[in-house]
């Protein structure tokens, strides 16, 4: 199962996306860190995928 969530995270497949991505976080977020935001935008650039 660990396997599964590593591979099929969204970070790790944005080469896939056919969509722009709004991202939303908050810094007060108990349950996902802040840093997931920006992780998720710097995957995104180098493949030429936008976000806002």
């Amino acid at each position: 199962m660990a396997r599964r969530l590593v591979t099929g995270s969204p970070a790790r497949n944005v080469s896939r996306f056919t969509a722009p991505v709004l991202l939303f976080q908050r810094t007060l977020d108990a349950s996902v860190p802040a840093a997931q935001a920006s992780l998720m935008e710097a995957k995104m650039k180098p493949v030429g995928k936008r976000s806002e």
